[in-house]
């Protein structure tokens, strides 16, 4: 038994959720998969799944299996490429990221990558949310904030780059809205989408050193995707809080003006998660050092001016 070969198997079946789609993804047929799935799981003394008419659902065995089994993989690329030596990076990757994040910072760093290793295939996941790396096939996330991963021994976390959030809102906002002289003044305000990259509705800001803590009471605009907080500031909707790098083409324009620009608001990290097991892999080493320097190469700005 080729254990490579049928590792890959069980974790296609596995992210794939059937073996109906496992065959489609891997160009065979049902009942070869079924087959080899069975055959695994006869030299292993372990049924890896529970199969009914409807679903198929992880054994305990089979979640044991499936850490190895990634591990395995894993140590078998890195040994592939320790060998073969530097070069060409060959794969296939899936890279999940927010919708932001993804059109305005990561395509233009992946158009580069791929152009020179034109052997590496990146599925691109856009989607405002937080994805489980071990149950649905991603092999790197990148997130905006601070990454939580609550003690976790399989996940670990590199940053990339970090950045810093404005306060802005609309010229007609600012002028048709209450004054913003002082920071207890923001309660007043209309807060569009959240805070920074959460739904939260307190602002958490320094000015000359000090912290500020205001609870904004109006909200308007539910939503995690920065883009379409942008579009509501500069429809006049209300204030938001916003990356620099979402905003930074609109403050040179002035289409969006910044408020209490003397408030400080924390700056927050881009960070590349990824299994343990994949430390070292040189797939994800060159995605994260090519992240890297297309941040280094345009770098965010904290000035109005994008100076």
């Amino acid at each position: 038994m080729d254990l490579l070969r049928e590792a890959e198997l069980f974790i296609s079946v596995r992210d794939a959720g059937s073996l109906r789609e496992a065959a489609r993804r891997e160009g065979t047929t049902h009942a070869t998969v079924s087959r080899r799935l069975r055959a695994l799981e006869r030299a292993l003394g372990a049924p890896l799944f529970l199969r009914t008419t409807r679903a198929l659902r992880v054994t305990e065995a089979g979640e044991r299996f499936h850490r190895e089994a990634l591990r395995l993989l894993a140590a078998a690329r890195r040994t592939y490429e320790v060998v073969r030596g530097p070069g060409e990076i060959r794969g296939t990757l899936v890279l999940s990221t927010s919708i932001t994040y993804g059109l305005q910072q990561a395509n233009a760093a992946l158009a580069q990558l791929m152009a020179q290793h034109p052997g590496l295939t990146i599925h691109l996941r856009l989607e405002d949310r937080v994805v489980d790396l071990l149950d649905e096939g991603v092999d790197v996330a990148v997130q905006g904030g601070v990454v939580e991963l609550d003690g976790s021994p399989y996940l670990i976390a590199r940053q990339i780059s970090d950045f810093a959030q404005r306060l802005v809102a609309s010229p007609e906002y600012w002028s048709e809205g209450p004054p913003l002289r002082e920071p207890s003044d923001l309660a007043s305000h209309r807060l569009v989408g959240g805070v920074g990259l959460s739904l939260g509705s307190t602002l958490r800001f320094e000015v000359a050193g000090q912290p500020h803590e205001v609870e904004m009471r109006s909200r308007t605009l539910f939503t995690r995707t920065q883009l379409a907080v942008r579009d509501a500031a500069l429809a006049g909707l209300g204030i938001a809080v916003l990356p620099d790098f979402v905003v930074q083409r609109d403050l040179r324009e002035g289409t969006l003006v910044p408020g209490l620009v003397e408030a400080r608001f924390p700056r927050m990290p881009i960070s590349a998660v990824y299994r343990v097991e994949r430390r070292g892999d040189p797939v994800i080493a060159t995605l994260v050092e090519s992240l890297r320097r297309h941040a280094r190469s345009n770098p965010f700005t904290d000035d109005a001016d994008g100076r």
